[in-house]
């Protein structure tokens, strides 16, 4: 898997477009909201941010949440790296509601 663009700090706020490509990103850096950064904009975020081995687990759940008619999720989603699993907590929010 190519991960050029990964990097452990991927949390933060991402405006993905249907495809989950991202249009705009607030990257969230120890306490704070960095300034934005703009060198993954156009990138996949699931393919080349995320990073985790079951990206595409995460992509599928994205797919159903565009396609459906609920405005807001929240899950947790444990993301598999290697020898370890890191729990992380998505929030997906339609802006076009």
């Amino acid at each position: 898997m190519q991960q050029s663009w990964w990097s452990p700090n991927v949390f933060g706020l991402y405006e993905l477009s249907s495809d989950g490509t991202i249009l705009y990103t607030w990257p969230r850096t120890e306490e704070e909201l960095s300034a934005p950064e703009h060198a993954i904009v156009d990138r996949d975020f699931f393919r080349d941010v995320f990073g985790c081995e079951n990206f595409d687990d995460l992509r599928r759940h994205f797919r159903r949440f565009i396609t459906g008619d609920e405005p807001v999720d929240a899950f947790n989603f444990d993301c598999r790296f290697e020898q370890r699993t890191v729990r992380t907590s998505e929030y997906l929010h339609d802006s076009r509601v």
